[in-house]
């Protein structure tokens, strides 16, 4: 028998629900630091200083996290405005005092310690790639996949993607 899938507009409203974005972002810190999200290798091993119980009454508490929820709401649900958790020290994990709530786009484009943030350099013009993939209209993953199988830069992000 077939599983049944809900509407993808109901399966949308589900996930924006301020509950599943906060289990979403410690669903997200446990898989970074598990290792097993090849796109952050370095997170692997770094401590995790909440149980998912304690992240989430962290999280009902903290006015910014709601102030950025409304932000969010208010810009249609765009992905460059959901509420991410950031590290303000790349270096100490996800622990107590070491966390905030920042939008999605801040948190993507902030500079990292440790080569975490991939800079790219394109006629004299320096940012990461989402930014690049922004500007061309490629995403983050298309672009890191290019790099990877030894694509140039220029060529990276000057050839259109495949339909």
């Amino acid at each position: 028998m077939a599983t049944r899938r809900l509407p993808k507009d109901y399966q949308d409203a589900y996930n924006r629900r301020p509950l599943n974005v906060i289990k979403r972002a410690y669903h997200n810190i446990l898989r970074r630091t598990s290792g097993l999200d090849p796109m952050t290798p370095k997170s692997a091993g770094l401590p995790v200083g909440f149980t998912q119980d304690q992240f989430i009454l962290w999280t009902l508490n903290e006015t910014r996290f709601w102030a950025l929820y409304e932000q969010w709401q208010a810009h249609g649900y765009s992905r460059d405005w959901a509420p991410s958790i950031d590290r303000l020290d790349d270096d100490l994990g996800y622990v107590p005092n070491n966390v905030r709530w920042i939008v999605w786009h801040a948190n993507q484009n902030k500079p990292r310690k440790r080569g975490y943030k991939h800079l790219l350099t394109l006629y004299g013009r320096t940012q990461g790639i989402s930014a690049w993939g922004k500007e061309f209209g490629l995403t983050y993953g298309v672009i890191k996949r290019r790099l990877r199988r030894g694509w140039d830069i220029e060529r990276a992000l000057l050839t259109p993607k495949a339909a």
